[in-house]
């Protein structure tokens, strides 16, 4: 049974348009395998990302607790030069008294 002309062009139309798809389809899927790859590297960016932001954070923690530890050393060396100044400015009054013969200066 031969095909009449019309029957042949539809038919090679059909060839070629399966052909495309067929292409298409192959196209389709390097594409979707390079993105599996790029979405698992990017995984693995972003654990990474994840990890270091969390060591990070614990620094910070203890960076912090350090700043917190000094503040409260700051504050304490402050009162005792206060109490230091007072004690010394008491001494320099009696040594003052002292040598100026019990008299106030």
């Amino acid at each position: 049974m031969s095909m009449t002309p019309e029957e042949r062009e539809r038919v090679d139309r059909m060839d070629r348009q399966m052909v495309f798809l067929a292409e298409h389809q192959a196209q389709l899927s390097v594409n979707l395998d390079r993105l599996r790859h790029d979405v698992d590297r990017l995984k693995e960016v972003t654990d990474g990302l994840v990890q270091v932001t969390v060591q990070h954070s614990e620094r910070f923690d203890d960076v912090h607790r350090s700043l917190e530890r000094l503040e409260k050393i700051t504050e304490e060396q402050g009162r005792q030069l206060t109490r230091t100044d007072h004690r010394l400015n008491m001494l320099i009054g009696v040594v003052e008294r002292y040598f100026s013969g019990g008299e106030r200066i």
